[in-house]
């Protein structure tokens, strides 16, 4: 069976079926000048970013003090959209979303992590392998919180799974923390952490989903349930910060590595590649669907833009500013 490579388009208002869309291409932007002055000016500004290989930032308004990044292991949006999940439900309404945003090849777990907080596609940093073993090497790509921390600020990742030791840079990380259980004990760690230290950018996995999704199969009521239980996560979490004041200063992005059909995932197909992209957080537009085209590095770039922080030039993601209210 031929599988479908073309991004598909998910509607909540639709009921999440499928319609191939395309990636916009960047216009390029066009004037006149009037003065060598100004051209000078722009030259000068040109050649100073090809040889720092950085995209200036602008800074989101108001700056965020810290992001939150959840990852929910396998999650589909039209799961999320099915399965009760008040909390989550509650955030896309009152934040910028996308259903029809999109993973990498191969859409499985560790590379496409690779690639949510590396920028970049598995053919750039090299991870297309779904295993890692302590002891061998980390990824040699700069990542979220490479970056991050050469800013100066606090970096941190608590996870269900070893193999994201990959990810775990030397110097990049203040704590990094497996939490091999379900998404009640996993965020129960990362609010200890999150509250006692309040790291700049944390990152939480979630693995319920996709446990569930192998043993019981994409869309089954054990699946639908799995996506309550980190839902009930989630309200946990924001629970907390509304209770310590930290949402009134975080941007919090709930997104996912890839989805499923039937008992697997890794494929091309539009049930394995299409995940959901929801951010809400101070200046970020409310009740807002993202017209473009989401890849899952763009929330690499988005991240670094949030906490003002330069965005490699070579980067495949782009920030996406269109959820900044103006």
């Amino acid at each position: 069976m031929q599988q479908n490579q073309h991004p598909v388009r998910f509607s909540a208002d639709a009921g999440c079926l499928p319609e191939p869309v395309s990636r916009p291409n960047v216009p390029h932007m066009k004037g006149h000048w009037r003065s060598m002055k100004i051209w000078t000016i722009l030259i000068g500004l040109f050649l100073s970013l090809l040889v720092t290989d950085w995209v200036p930032v602008t800074q989101a308004n108001p700056p965020a003090l810290r992001v939150v990044v959840v990852s929910i292991d396998g999650a589909r949006p039209d799961g999320i959209l099915q399965a009760v999940t008040p909390t989550i439900t509650r955030l896309w309404k009152e934040g910028s979303y996308s259903f029809r945003a999109q993973t990498i090849s191969p859409s499985t777990t560790l590379p496409a992590t690779t690639s949510m907080l590396t920028g970049i596609s598995p053919d750039r940093h090299g991870e297309r392998d779904n295993n890692w073993w302590p002891g061998e090497a980390t990824v040699t790509a700069e990542t979220v919180f490479s970056l991050a921390k050469s800013q100066g600020l606090k970096t941190a990742m608590v996870v269900t799974k070893e193999k994201f030791g990959f990810l775990a840079r030397p110097g990049s990380l203040d704590h990094f923390e497996v939490v091999p259980h379900l998404a009640p004990d996993v965020v129960l760690r990362a609010l200890a952490y999150l509250k006692s230290e309040k790291p700049h950018l944390l990152f939480i996995h979630f693995a319920d989903a996709d446990i569930t999704g192998h043993l019981h199969g994409w869309m089954s009521p054990e699946y639908l349930i799995a996506l309550q239980t980190v839902d009930e996560a989630v309200e946990i979490l924001l629970r907390m910060m509304e209770e310590t004041k930290l949402v009134r200063e975080t941007l919090l992005i709930i997104t996912a590595d890839h989805g499923g059909h039937d008992f697997t995932h890794g494929t091309t197909l539009p049930e394995d590649m299409t995940i959901p992209w929801i951010a809400v957080g101070p200046g970020v537009r409310e009740g807002y669907e993202i017209p473009d085209q989401v890849v899952i590095y763009d929330t690499a770039a988005t991240v670094l833009l949030f906490l003002g922080t330069p965005i490699p030039a070579h980067w495949d993601g782009r920030p996406l500013r269109s959820i900044f209210r103006p």
